[in-house]
């Protein structure tokens, strides 16, 4: 997603009129606002309970609370859970891609949330990814994007404040205090553990990412140089024991868009991805 561009003359919105309004380092409000604090207690026990599965303390009790809240909170367990065994040697792990390439300039929320949806379904949580909410309602971009999730159409862009844990709890689980919560990291260790968190438990993770204009150092996946860009891409998976993050990105082949040399799928170290979140101008970070 192009949210904008910030040229020499100031800020070029590339979306609705109300994506112009958004400088570098914030973007729309919406009426849903949330905040780290809004994260309830289940959740970071997921965090620490993942920690001592990988340190290998995890007690039979531990075991019991980390499937609990998994059966209770994430559908279920994922097929082959790794909840009371031992870490994976390789100190990896990843799910089936499911990158989807956005389908307007400025909807790479969607299409990052649409690929969660997916993934979802993949899993096998979800026997559909038509909306829990709205039964009737195939997942699409579009659909997606309406008022009642993303409110990507009326924002012209997917806010970091609110929308995409609204979405995509509204659309899997048809409340909002479900799944997928903000989380703005702080470290890239910290980042490291979210992520590995929800990916050994089959979720996927969407992140917000900042690249400001004109240092290419600042710029990941081939995404041009000359433009300040403000995106979505989701995780799908890790390696080097977390040191290394899998992403997938929408803008590969998004229509109404140049960025020819974006590859679909792409890896970034966690200091990296951590400062494109929240050391290059903007404070994001990942919903998790």
């Amino acid at each position: 997603m192009l949210l904008g561009v910030i040229a020499a003359a100031g800020l070029i919105a590339m979306a609705a009129p109300s994506a112009g309004a958004a400088g570098p380092d914030t973007q729309a409000a919406d009426s849903y606002n949330v905040t780290d604090a809004m994260q309830p207690a289940w959740k970071t026990k997921l965090v620490a309970l993942h920690d001592k599965q990988l340190a290998g303390t995890m007690t039979a009790s531990d075991v019991a609370s980390y499937d609990a809240i998994l059966n209770t909170y994430a559908m279920g367990l994922p097929a082959g859970s790794r909840a009371g065994v031992a870490p994976l040697a390789s100190g990896s792990n990843q799910l089936a891609g499911t990158q989807r390439s956005q389908d307007k300039n400025y909807y790479c929320g969607p299409a990052t949330a649409m690929s969660i949806v997916v993934s979802w379904w993949l899993s096998g949580r979800r026997s559909t990814t038509n909306s829990a909410l709205q039964p009737g309602v195939g997942v699409t971009q579009a659909a997606l994007a309406t008022s009642t999730y993303l409110d990507t159409d009326d924002l012209g862009q997917t806010p970091w404040n609110a929308t995409m844990t609204r979405g995509l709890n509204l659309w899997l689980y048809g409340r909002l205090d479900a799944f997928y919560y903000h989380y703005t990291p702080s470290s890239a260790s910290a980042l490291t553990s979210h992520v590995e968190t929800d990916i050994d438990a089959g979720a996927m993770v969407a992140a917000d990412t900042y690249e400001p204009a004109n240092i290419a150092s600042k710029h990941y996946n081939g995404h041009p140089v000359a433009q300040t860009i403000r995106h979505w891409p989701s995780i799908y998976g890790y390696y080097n024991s977390g040191a290394s993050i899998r992403f997938q990105d929408p803008a590969y082949q998004g229509k109404g868009m140049t960025w020819s040399a974006s590859s679909p799928y792409f890896n970034l170290s966690n200091s990296i991805a951590w400062n494109y979140m929240t050391q290059y101008g903007a404070t994001y970070g990942i919903v998790w």
